[in-house]
């Protein structure tokens, strides 16, 4: 066998060159699968880094996520390679916090496994990274990451290692040749110098065009391996700008938890102002305790008013006259008793001379000695003998007679709201509001008047035959332009009106109220007539007292819970209507009469009195300032 020592001195050098370059191309495609995978490894940390920064973990305080939800965003917006299949946090515990993608198509360890990064068999790796700042664990990062990108990376250095290779071994060849010939070549072409001149000048150019060729091989080579520098620079700019914009996506997303940070401040000094407004809620709810209290004084004075208001005996009144068996009175022949209230009795007359028949309201016996009784009667003749409107009932006469003192108004024929209401049931939309604009627009007349009626409900209004709304008994009327004894007919301690019917400023006395109070009384009228009961009603409000302290406290139950149809601009009008304060409400009926325009499109009030007309209501005369008859009607009347 021939030994190494033996070997022509071309093929050793040829030899041991190509060991040489095969060392150097493993080295380098060594070097290049390495960095390929400390590229992944560091892609993975920046993975696990931005995670953690975003996790709170290069924060003095660590930020933590509301929901799942939250976490799974950020998951999904720190997609940094698409290398990444699929990202979760686990917390401190190892349970599942966030995944991404957040539906099922990717199964998640159940458990965590060791630190560090493992390749599975089915060319995955699988990374786990725990997230410590200042070496408190917080959580753990799993990302599943594919091979196939790296493994291409590699198959495309090895076949570019291989490409070099053969590149290195033909030059490797063709250096040892060149070699050998620059040690060999000399010493033959000096055996040969007694060879002619020519032989040796030929043979020398041939050298030399061949060296020329292959140093031309070499720079071609060269060039090759300067092109494939190149094509990697370019792949590492690329990838430098990939990395510039996650780097923006870190900052914007800063900006973000900045502005989370300033949103949270700013929540709280909401918190801290609504705080401030709580503790004014408490206050005023203080003040209205004692408002309340003051109020339970004066209902529980109720009575000790009334008694000692009442200066005779009831053997004494019992002397005085009665008309029950009616008679005349006056100039006027009493043919019919038509009904009888708090105050008096109210017969159908007819004038002895006019023949013409009206109704006649006489203050009852047992009031005719009680001075405050004969006031207020007197007070109401010299109320209805101001007004003069279509919508209230005319007065004609008053006078005393036989010692009764009496008033002559028109006679009505109709019937009053209440009974309608309680034999007809709730009215259209169109005509509830037709009749309280009318009766609106009445007290309106009143009002330019200095009169507030106190007293404003369903039995208090008549429909006529005409389909016309009459305002009666203006019994409890206050004239607020006055002023002195003369105009106080009611102690300060003394409530007046129809509890289901009253502002809620109304149950402090009669003495503080203005015509909003008439405006809060039609609002509640407005209820009843649509929804078939007055705003506070049933078992929870059984006395007088119940109804005045809801007035007072509780909130109007939405009329549309009774009345599906009623629009949400009705609705928002009736709220206006019931507003608790008195500054909420309209600043007059005209302004309520308006408002009420638009609804009352369509409404059918005449036929509704033809309906009445037909029977199916009680529809007979009724005078127009009797105050409904006691029992006729659930209306529970407060008289003081």
């Amino acid at each position: 066998m021939q030994s190494f020592r033996d070997v022509p001195i071309r093929t050793k050098l040829t030899a041991i060159l190509t060991v040489l370059v095969s060392l150097a191309l493993v080295l380098v495609c060594a070097a290049f699968v390495v960095n390929d995978v400390r590229m992944l490894r560091t892609s993975t940390a920046n993975h696990v880094s931005a995670l953690a920064s975003v996790l709170g973990a290069n924060s003095e305080v660590p930020l933590q996520f509301s929901s799942p939800t939250d976490a799974a965003l950020v998951l999904s917006s720190l997609r940094l390679e698409p290398t990444v299949v699929a990202a979760c946090v686990y917390d401190g515990g190892g349970k599942l916090f966030a995944k991404y993608p957040a539906d099922a198509s990717h199964v998640f360890p159940a458990t965590l496994g060791p630190s560090g990064a493992k390749v599975a068999s089915d060319g995955f790796m699988d990374v786990f990274e725990p997230i410590a700042p200042d070496g408190t664990t917080l959580g753990t990062v799993y990302l599943h990451v594919s091979m196939e990108q790296l493994l291409q990376q590699i198959r495309k250095h090895v076949l570019i290692a291989l490409a070099v290779l053969v590149g290195s071994l033909a030059a490797a060849v063709l250096l040892g040749i060149r070699l050998q010939r620059i040690i060999s070549d000399p010493i033959l072409q000096l055996a040969k110098a007694t060879e002619t001149v020519s032989t040796q000048a030929d043979y020398s150019i041939r050298v030399q065009k061949r060296g020329n060729d292959e140093l031309g091989t070499l720079y071609d080579a060269f060039n090759s391996m300067l092109a494939q520098i190149q094509r990697r620079d370019g792949e590492l700019e690329r990838t430098n700008a990939e990395l510039a914009n996650s780097i923006n996506t870190l900052r914007e997303r800063a900006v973000e938890l900045e502005n989370e940070i300033a949103a949270r401040t700013r929540a709280e000094a909401d918190l801290q102002q609504r705080a401030k407004e709580l503790e004014s809620e408490i206050a005023t709810r203080r003040r209205l305790e004692a408002q309340n209290e003051k109020m339970f004084e004066h209902i529980l004075n109720v009575g000790k008013v009334v008694g000692s208001e009442r200066g005779e005996s009831p053997g004494h009144r019992a002397q005085l006259p009665t008309h029950d068996g009616l008679g005349r009175l006056g100039q006027y022949e009493l043919l019919e008793k038509l009904g009888q209230g708090g105050m008096g009795t109210v017969y159908r007359a007819m004038h002895t001379l006019l023949k013409r028949v009206v109704a006649l309201k006489v203050l009852s016996a047992e009031w005719m000695h009680d001075a405050k009784a004969v006031a207020r009667f007197l007070r109401e003749m010299e109320a209805v003998g101001k007004l003069d409107h279509p919508n209230i009932v005319r007065a004609s006469d008053a006078g005393e007679a036989d010692g009764a003192h009496f008033l002559v108004m028109e006679l009505v024929d109709g019937v009053d709201l209440a009974k309608l209401t309680e034999n007809r049931g709730v009215l259209s939309i169109a005509d509830a509001c037709e009749v309280v604009r009318q009766a609106a627009t009445g007290l309106q007349h009143a009002h330019e008047h200095g009169l507030v009626h106190r007293d404003v409900k369903p039995s208090n209004l008549m429909l006529t035959s005409a389909g016309k709304i009459k305002v009666l008994d203006l019994g409890l009327a206050r004239l607020y332009g006055d002023h002195g004894t003369g105009a106080e007919l009611t102690s300060n301690s003394q409530i007046v009106g129809t509890p289901d019917y009253m502002a809620p400023e109304q149950g402090f006395g009669s003495q503080v109220v203005d015509i909003r109070a008439d405006v809060y009384s039609l609002g509640c009228t407005l209820y009843k007539l649509l929804a078939g009961h007055p705003p506070f009603s049933g078992p929870p409000y059984c006395t007088a007292l119940d109804k005045l302290l809801a007035h007072f406290e509780k909130l109007i139950p939405p009329i549309r819970e009774y009345r599906s149809d009623v629009s949400q601009e009705l609705s928002t009008v009736l709220e206006r209507l019931l507003a608790k304060s008195p500054s909420d409400r309209f600043g007059a009926p005209i302004d309520v009469a308006r408002a009420l325009q638009p609804f009352a499109v369509g409404c059918e009030l005449t036929q509704l009195v033809c309906a009445l007309d037909s029977g199916q209501a009680d529809c007979g005369p009724h005078d127009g300032a009797a105050t409904p008859v006691s029992g006729l009607h659930s209306t529970q009347q407060l008289r003081v």
